[in-house]
């Protein structure tokens, strides 16, 4: 068995870093959908909101799965405790 020279790597600032780099390229990949709709596209003020909310429950119904894992556990809890 060969053993590699890395260093040690704390999770927690891994986790931190992993978080705050896709935070950025959300981030920068919204600003630039944005100003592509409002010079690309011409869209007024109130269309880009009313994509902007499209888009945002889009994104809400097609992570449907995952944001209902938080409510799932609420409920379980409860009923567990009714018994």
């Amino acid at each position: 068995m060969t053993s590699t020279n890395r260093p040690d790597v704390d999770p927690y600032r891994l986790y931190l870093s992993l978080q705050a780099g896709m935070a950025f390229l959300n981030a920068l990949a919204f600003t630039t959908a944005v100003v592509y709709w409002v010079q690309g596209a011409g869209l007024s003020p109130l269309l880009v909101g009313m994509v902007g909310s499209v888009a945002s429950i889009r994104i809400a119904l097609l992570t449907g799965a995952a944001a209902l894992v938080p409510a799932s556990g609420i409920l379980m809890r409860l009923r567990s405790r009714a018994r």
